[in-house]
This record gives C-alpha cells, structure tokens and sequence, in this order.
C-alpha cells in the first residue's frame, strides 16, 4: 500500500498538467469580447515653418498626420499652456498621403496672448464617430505635443 500511494500520486499530478499542455489555437478571441471599435492614430505632428519665437496675434501653422480605422467625426487643437483652450478646430475632410499612408490636416491658429515670454503648448484632440478619441501628448514619446515660445 506504501507503494501504491505515491504512484497513484504521481499520476495524479501528471494529469492534472495535461491540460496546461492543451494549445488553443485563439485563446484571446474565444475569451475576449470587442465591440469593434478603433481608436484614431497620430503618427506625426509638428509646427509648419516654426521660428524661435511667435508675437502676440501672429500666425501659427500645424501639420497633423493621423489615421483612423473607424470613421473620423472632428480634429480638435488645443493650447494647453498656461491655460487650456480651443484653438480651432475641423470636421474631418480626407486628405490622403500616399507616401506615408496617413491622412493630413494643416491648420493655422492666431497666437494667444500672454503676460510674460513663455512656451505655448499645442495638443491635437481627433474625435471618432465611435467616441473613440486620441490626443497628442497624453504621455507617450509617439504622439508628442508641439510648443512654441509667444513672446508678451
């Protein structure tokens, strides 16, 4: 009987393994559930002809390359410092770039007005039909907000 148990034991762990062994082949789609949204993708984002510094009421021009697998409702630009406010913004209108697979938005915006020389940053808000949205900046070195220094 001594001898038995640990064979009977053995066997016991040897097939509780068994199905740790078992490749699903699509375990993230047979256990996952989407509603097959999309969110939007900035892919590059800079300041069009950027200077060392801008004056009060000067123009300001951005070029913004996105892409969206799910329909595209608004692009929405922001200066975010020192105080949060809508710069401008764009229903979507295709723009298509076939060198980088991307579509385009060019925008200018007048500078804020600002007390003291200081650096204005601009972030890009793209809003999907989906409610899916996407912002420059959000604290990835991917989708990098741009600044320019406003001059009082």
């Amino acid at each position: 009987m001594k001898q038995i148990l640990p064979i009977l034991l053995a066997f016991a762990v040897a097939v509780s393994l068994l199905p740790g062994c078992y490749k699903e082949p699509d375990w993230v789609g047979d256990h996952i559930k989407t509603e097959n949204k999309h969110y939007p993708v900035i892919s590059g984002f800079r300041v069009v002809d950027k200077k060392d510094a801008y004056a009060q009421g000067d123009q300001v021009t951005v070029d913004l390359d996105f892409w969206s697998v799910d329909p595209i409702k608004e692009i929405q630009f922001y200066f975010v410092k020192p105080d949060t406010v809508l710069a401008g913004s764009s229903p979507y209108i295709e723009n298509f770039k076939e060198d980088s697979q991307t579509d385009e938005l060019v925008m200018s915006f007048t500078v804020p007005v600002v007390q003291d020389t200081t650096d204005v940053v601009i972030d890009a808000l793209i809003i999907n039909e989906n409610g899916l949205t996407r912002r420059s900046g959000s604290g990835t070195g991917n989708r990098p907000s741009v600044s320019i220094t406003v001059l009082p």
